[in-house]
């Protein structure tokens, strides 16, 4: 472990970055992977996506502050195209590629590995210029032809596998009508990688790829499905939670969970939980039923604590 170098960062992404060439196809491989790991390391709470909290969380710890801090929550908000607050695969992906070309490093970010933080700088660099050949209006968005144009010719070996991704990504009704935005292509680009054969992206989580408002309506549709699963999830945690199995929790129940932490993070999540215990618990009887506890897990993923 050298000086500058944050463990925590470093064990969670457990990955070197070695690209096997120069060509832009070998560096966005690696790049994409490691973006994939400090996606879902982002992600503290495993939903697919990147709350604000949690990403100002994340930077605190990679030791960005200042005017860094400033300009990264400047670059979320600019990101952060549906304003909900949280940031999804693409969308991260182009906060990412936004910070290197304000001239940022990915040093800090990565948890001081040089070899992460330069992989996914040059794969960026060359990437730019790549995407600046064929964005000739420099509307910040490809017609179809040309984002054909850039698959074939910049990345060869990846080509013959771009079909079905880019009509899932940018289907003909789409590219009839609007060109791929920036966006949509960097979400192409990194599912392109994980289904080459061979790929490690394909280890990264595929939920966090899943558009919440894309295909099927009703109980059909990917939104309705997670809602489905986060439900489901939250029972599980509250019956775990529910020792007494009478259908209630108490604050002493759910702080045990914490018990096993360092002491400094200890007191801030149990000063915060029974902050937030207090606000959802309506009756006052001190317990939490299935209801209130949905509430309670609402606020502690908005600010980052609900995983741990």
């Amino acid at each position: 472990m050298y000086h500058g170098q944050n463990p925590k960062i470093l064990h969670g992404i457990g990955y070197v970055a070695k690209a096997q060439s120069e060509t832009l196809q070998a560096l966005l491989s690696e790049a994409f992977y490691v973006l994939g790991k400090l996606y879902m390391l982002m992600d503290r709470d495993h939903v697919g996506l990147i709350t604000f909290n949690n990403f100002i969380h994340f930077m605190h710890d990679a030791g960005l502050y200042g005017e860094q801090i400033t300009k990264m929550q400047n670059i979320f908000v600019g990101v952060d195209i549906d304003r909900n607050g949280t940031l999804d695969l693409a969308e991260f992906l182009c906060m990412m590629f936004s910070w290197g070309a304000s001239g940022e490093k990915f040093d800090k970010i990565f948890g001081g590995c040089m070899e992460n933080a330069l992989v996914v700088d040059h794969a960026f660099r060359i990437m730019s210029m790549a995407w600046a050949k064929y964005d000739s209006d420099r509307s910040q968005a490809l017609e179809y032809s040309e984002l054909i144009g850039f698959l074939k010719a910049e990345l060869p070996d990846a080509f013959s596998f771009a079909t079905a991704v880019v009509d899932e990504i940018y289907p003909e009704s789409i590219r009839s009508v609007h060109p791929l935005p920036f966006r949509s292509f960097m979400h192409l680009l990194f599912l392109l990688f994980q289904r080459l054969p061979g790929s490690k992206s394909s280890q990264i989580d595929e939920k966090i790829h899943e558009e919440p408002d894309k295909g099927g309506a009703g109980p059909q549709s990917a939104k309705w499905k997670l809602y489905v699963s986060a439900f489901a999830g939250l029972e599980a945690d509250f019956m775990s939670l529910d020792k007494s199995k009478d259908g209630m929790i108490d604050i002493i129940e759910i702080s045990q969970l914490v018990d096993l932490r360092p002491t400094y993070e200890k007191l801030d999540i149990l000063t915060r939980l029974e902050n937030k215990f207090r606000m959802v618990d309506e009756d006052r009887n001190n317990t939490l039923d299935f209801y209130e506890f949905v509430a309670l897990a609402f606020l502690m993923v908005q600010d980052g604590t609900y995983s741990e």
